[in-house]
């Protein structure tokens, strides 16, 4: 049951990945897109700067999971490095729930700053007049893939610990 779960996990770490990378992909035509149009027609987009940033937004959001699952988020070990055995897994439970935790403030509060943005009707201030909730509805998703990533890491970990203590 655990491990048929750890796997659905796994696979929404993935589709986060799959969708971050999507928005690489768009980040590098834009950018293309505009130096084609400045260097050949002396003409611009006008949104290339405003639409990288949101892509990039998405990009690094949709990528949090998958960076965590995959150890990539930079640790700081100068104390658990030097820890083992059943220290090692108390410690990696104890901080992969404060994560966890702080996860989901964040989740809550990233889902509040979009929807007061909606609310609110706010629009960019540029030529596109996009409205902000578009661009913000990437963090309160990226981060709840993180707080899926962050419960199944922690349950990898319980479940790892109580395995080799039975």
């Amino acid at each position: 049951m655990i491990q048929k779960l750890i796997g659905i996990i796994r696979k929404v770490s993935d589709a986060g990945a799959f969708l971050s990378s999507l928005f690489m992909i768009l980040i590098t035509v834009l950018i293309g897109l505009e130096v084609l149009l400045r260097s050949v027609f002396d003409t611009t987009t006008h949104i290339s700067t405003e639409y990288s940033t949101y892509f990039f937004i998405a990009l690094v959001s949709l990528g949090l999971a998958y960076t965590m699952r995959e150890n990539g988020h930079i640790r700081i070990t100068l104390l658990t490095g030097r820890l083992k055995g059943k220290a090692k897994k108390i410690q990696e439970i104890i901080t992969t729930f404060i994560a966890l935790i702080i996860s989901m403030f964040l989740f809550y509060y990233s889902v509040l700053m979009t929807y007061e943005t909606y609310s609110l009707g706010m629009k960019a201030d540029t030529v596109s007049e996009t409205p902000i909730y578009l661009s913000q509805i990437a963090v309160p998703l990226g981060v709840l893939l993180l707080n899926i990533e962050l419960a199944g890491r922690l349950l990898r970990i319980i479940y790892d610990f109580r395995s080799v203590n039975t």
